[in-house]
């Protein structure tokens, strides 16, 4: 993993010095040091069940308005963080997700764009985890700090339907991160939607019975299939 945590590192550096560049062209200045590696702060987990406490902790210790996620290996966009917060602004959204595309463990582009509906809501979030881990931004100031109970997989889907019962969520259409799998991305389809951990987001996350939470997951896995079938462009 050091490879890929390396490139996600430059990518997210190569970000924000983009940044200085801009603010250095509008006769403006920021303190030296202020951004690239020296800013960036990495904390390392030995298995998934130190994941939802390393996240809690992470979102409580972010001081900014616009919080937004990514995984080593994952890669942004060098304008992703921009275009996106722009698109935040100008519509006064408080919570969006952007189109993704797929690369291989070396980086190789597989061709498909993930894509989504233009506008979720709490019931569609609940019928599908529409945003992936890495498109999604939202606005601390309108959504809150969120916090997650502990669940072993899927904290991201639980993070988003605690937003979505705030504010719908918005597609930017635009394929602005590349999301690295090494199984194909119908493996990481079936793997990000598998029955156990969709059904733990219900039962464990929000409580419900054992027979919502089955009914629930079924629900879900069907709205997965038409995500599939609808919204991925393919090669």
């Amino acid at each position: 993993m050091a490879k890929t945590n390396d490139e996600t590192l430059d990518a997210f550096s190569e970000l924000r010095e983009e940044d200085v560049k801009k603010q250095i062209e509008a006769g403006k200045e920021w303190p030296s040091g202020k951004y690239g590696r020296s800013r960036i702060r990495t904390s390392y987990i030995s298995d998934q069940e130190a994941i939802t406490p390393r996240r809690n902790s992470a979102l409580n210790d972010a001081k900014g308005r616009w919080i937004a996620f990514l995984d080593p290996g994952d890669i942004w966009e060098p304008t992703k963080l921009e275009r996106q917060i722009g698109f935040m602004e100008k519509h006064g959204y408080a919570f969006s997700y952007t189109q993704y595309g797929i690369i291989d463990r070396n980086s190789h582009d597989r061709g498909f764009v993930i894509g989504g509906k233009e506008k979720v809501t709490y019931r569609d979030m609940l019928n599908c985890c529409w945003p992936a881990y890495l498109t999604v931004m939202y606005d601390a100031e309108k959504v809150g700090r969120l916090q997650l109970r502990a669940l072993k997989r899927n904290n991201d889907y639980a993070l988003w339907l605690m937003a979505s019962e705030k504010t719908d969520c918005y597609l930017l259409q635009e394929n602005l991160a590349k999301l690295r799998t090494r199984w194909g991305l119908l493996g990481k389809f079936l793997l990000t939607n598998g029955i156990k951990w969709r059904y733990e987001v219900y039962r464990i996350e929000y409580r419900k019975n054992p027979v919502v939470a089955c009914l629930m997951t079924i629900r879900n896995m069907y709205y997965g299939v038409v995500k599939w079938m609808k919204y991925v462009k393919r090669p």
